[in-house]
């Protein structure tokens, strides 16, 4: 008998599987855009106890945040962490952040652990959020994938841009905010 998590993860391979490259394409085109539309905001080093895990950079389309049309955050891994690492991380923050655990949430959490690769030292994971749309994951030289949701969007950003963030300092850093939340 399959459990849950096998039936979704045939369903969600059975709908990559019928969706055309040129449908996933047009998808995508909407997402990326030219460098030079992004203005940075700031950036940060996250560190855990005395690990260096990544440097985070946030940009948008119009230099503010909120305020944004397009938003960019990415992330330079400073050492390996692997793909389901990633993954139980994200779900953790989740919880934290008071995010109720639901079929749908699980759902993006197997489109995350099929999008992301396993990280290496140096390697990038860039989240751009056009509002309105969802986030195309990509990293520095092709798209790993697109969740077209909203709701995930201003989910998975909430992990470091929400005032609840696990890392307010790194926040604060992110926004170009100083130690007192103010630019």
């Amino acid at each position: 008998m399959m459990g849950k998590q096998n039936i979704l993860m045939v369903w969600l391979i059975s709908l990559l599987a019928l969706s055309s490259p040129t449908s996933i394409a047009m998808e995508v085109t909407k997402f990326t855009s030219d460098e030079a539309a992004f203005v940075r905001l700031g950036q940060t080093r996250v560190q855990v106890m005395l690990f260096k895990v990544y440097d985070a950079t946030l940009e948008t389309d119009t230099g503010r945040y909120p305020g944004y049309n397009r938003l960019r955050l990415s992330l330079r891994y400073l050492r390996s962490i692997s793909s389901e690492s990633l993954v139980e991380a994200t779900a953790k923050e989740w919880r934290r952040l008071g995010f109720p655990t639901t079929q749908v949430s699980l759902a993006w959490l197997q489109q995350l652990a099929s999008i992301w690769p396993h990280v290496t030292a140096g390697d990038m994971i860039i989240a751009e959020h056009v509002k309105g749309e969802g986030i195309v994951f990509t990293d520095s030289q092709k798209v790993l994938g697109v969740i077209e949701s909203e709701q995930f969007a201003q989910q998975f950003l909430a992990i470091w841009l929400s005032d609840k963030s696990r890392f307010r300092s790194n926040r604060n850093e992110l926004l170009g905010l100083n130690e007192r939340g103010r630019k």
